[in-house]
């Protein structure tokens, strides 16, 4: 690989110190590299679209953590691009690298010393939402604007399963499962198994558990009026960024992603190495 784009968190890459330093190593190399201009927020990867990046570009460097590099990925999916996340901050799953050796990493990229490695995308389709986008993390369905429980009746594959009263559902990936479905009581899976997870936000109900569903799931989020002196909305949120609304009787179906996020690995650091450092903290 030759060509790069490089991505910063402004906020977390002051004065994008870094993502300048990286753009003038792979030129020295021989290189051609693009460094992205922010637009409404430092944080490049806040609005970022597939025709920011050069049609050339080979390899994306992600600078920030793991919510930089999410919603990076899941703005450019599309692309099918492989990415390389540096971590400027705190320990996280996904981005490998460091500032001491993202260098070493441009030098074993530029011989194509790699590995790639594919985490599954979700896809959320609604007639009410129709700036949806692809998720790494999770889909998160969630009552807005009011204090009040939403009544939302899922179905997977086409059968009905149960309505839920609760704050909101989460649909994730198995790498969103150490994300909000974690703090919402779900297991932690590894990255690259096969499965989607339904958790229910607060549900009122004793016996509510999350649940793992084959990959092949299609699951239909439909949200049903439970009072008469007012509508109930709801959220829809693809990995922390609100994408539209669903009112009484729309509906949401979630299925796997036709594509992957593809990302660049350098060292044989398993996932249970990283979750024991971070569990260790």
């Amino acid at each position: 690989m030759k060509n790069f784009f490089i991505i910063a968190n402004g906020y977390t890459d002051k004065d994008f110190t870094v993502a300048n330093d990286l753009d003038r190593y792979i030129k020295e190399k021989g290189a051609v590299s693009h460094v992205c201009k922010p637009k409404s927020s430092p944080d490049c990867s806040v609005d970022i679209a597939s025709e920011d990046v050069p049609l050339e570009c080979e390899c994306i460097l992600v600078l920030g953590g793991d919510g930089t590099l999410i919603r990076t990925s899941g703005a450019l999916a599309s692309l099918n691009i492989p990415f390389v996340g540096v971590n400027l901050g705190h320990l996280g799953y996904l981005c490998e690298l460091d500032t001491n050796k993202v260098y070493e990493a441009i030098d074993r990229i530029l011989i194509d010393d790699f590995f790639i490695e594919e985490r599954m995308m979700l896809h959320g389709k609604s007639n009410a939402c129709q700036n949806m986008r692809y998720a790494i993390n999770d889909i998160v369905i969630g009552r807005k604007n009011s204090i009040s429980m939403i009544a939302l009746k899922v179905s997977v594959n086409g059968e009905f399963l149960t309505t839920f009263e609760c704050d909101g559902i989460v649909i994730a990936t198995p790498t969103g499962s150490t994300g909000y479905s974690m703090s919402a009581g779900g297991p932690i899976v590894e990255p690259t198994a096969d499965l989607l997870l339904l958790n229910p936000l607060n549900e009122h109900r004793l016996n509510s558990k999350c649940l793992v569903l084959d990959r092949h799931s299609d699951i239909e989020v439909q949200i049903i009026p439970r009072r008469q002196d007012g509508e109930e909305h709801a959220s829809v949120i693809c990995d922390g960024v609100e994408k539209g609304e669903l009112k009484p009787d729309d509906k949401l179906v979630i299925r796997r992603a036709g594509t992957h996020v593809r990302i660049l690995k350098f060292s044989n650091v398993t996932f249970l190495e990283t979750l024991r450092r971070k569990m260790e903290k």
